[in-house]
């Protein structure tokens, strides 16, 4: 499992904690990578967004098993550029700029929470 200073391990952790669940944990990895690899040797389950369920199934041939609704995770994209050539952040950066400033001329910031986006995968 992720370690605890992972926000998506805090999140999880929460919901255990609310269905009354104690998985009985083997590891904590702070390399994603090295807990896929563990995960596709058959060693428990892993936990991830869903924005790389795609890719971690083929990559490592892992199983989904399900998803988690309450948990979620937070990206963010930071820029110092108004102009970004990565048509995604391109696309969220015309948005931004377009929100309207509150009473003290301030522009909201760029927050995005992805909703079902953390996924069971053994």
């Amino acid at each position: 499992m992720q370690t605890t200073n992972i926000e998506a391990r805090r999140s999880l952790d929460e919901w255990f904690e609310d269905q009354k669940i104690r998985p009985d944990v083997i590891a904590e990895i702070e390399d994603s990578a090295l807990l896929k690899t563990f995960a596709s040797e058959g060693v428990g389950l892993i936990v991830a967004s869903s924005v790389v369920r795609d890719t971690i199934e083929r990559q490592y041939e892992l199983e989904f098993v399900g998803e988690i609704k309450d948990v979620t995770e937070q990206f963010y994209a930071i820029t110092t550029q108004r102009k970004s050539k990565n048509a995604a952040v391109a696309a969220i950066l015309k948005e931004h700029i377009r929100a309207a400033p509150d009473s003290n001329g301030n522009v909201p910031a760029i927050q995005f929470r992805m909703q079902e986006d953390v996924t069971d995968l053994a």
